[in-house]
């Protein structure tokens, strides 16, 4: 999917669901990739519903790659043994992105062999993750086992809550989650995130 984005630009709205994506592969987005250009001046909106990812496979964003758009996972949505030989095992959002996971939502032994086994965000102005009542297993990467998320430079905000993360593993920092952080260079200041976890279960994490 390709917008535009521009300044001025209807935001576009797409649904996917009860639908099965396997064994597909890509640079960005294995499965499915949201694409915007010039400006990035209007965020999307894409739900997907009752979806099963299986086996998908990219550089970034093994299942999902979107930029600039508002991602909804709801319904028993399912990410499964997807890769990725870079950032996001599952789903790799950036570019002032938002992504909600709902109720339901599993993600099971997807891997990435640099951030994020599930889900990596690189965040820009007004972005936010929201992941209630769903459940990460075993899924790994060198940071982040289940989720990694980058907050470079501006204010983000992070909250999950009555979510499992079981099993999940990190070579390096976060075996179920790591919240990373760019470090000043000269005058430059970056923002910190601002992360709520609530109700959550943590059993056998490593890193």
């Amino acid at each position: 999917m390709w917008g535009d984005g521009g300044t001025g630009t209807e935001a576009l709205a797409h649904s996917v669901t009860g639908t099965t994506f396997s064994k597909n592969s890509a640079d960005l987005g294995g499965a499915v990739a949201i694409m915007k250009q010039n400006g990035f001046a209007v965020a999307g909106n894409t739900t997907f519903m009752d979806d099963t990812f299986t086996g998908n496979n990219a550089v970034n964003g093994g299942a999902i790659y979107a930029e600039n758009e508002n991602i909804t996972v709801s319904g028993n949505s399912s990410f499964e043994e997807n890769t990725a030989s870079q950032n996001g095992g599952a789903i790799y959002i950036l570019k002032g992105s938002t992504l909600t996971v709902e109720e339901g939502t599993t993600f099971s032994k997807n891997t990435a062999e640099t951030n994020g086994g599930a889900i990596a965000g690189t965040w820009g102005d007004n972005s936010s993750l929201t992941v209630t009542g769903s459940y990460f297993t075993k899924n790994a990467a060198r940071s982040g086992g289940a989720i990694a998320l980058w907050n470079p430079a501006t204010d983000a905000t992070y909250t999950v809550s009555n979510t499992i993360f079981d099993g999940n593993t990190a070579t390096k920092k976060g075996g179920a989650i790591a919240i990373l952080s760019e470090t000043g260079i000269g005058d430059q200041v970056f923002a910190k995130a601002e992360a709520t976890f609530n109700g959550d279960t943590f059993t056998g994490n490593t890193a």
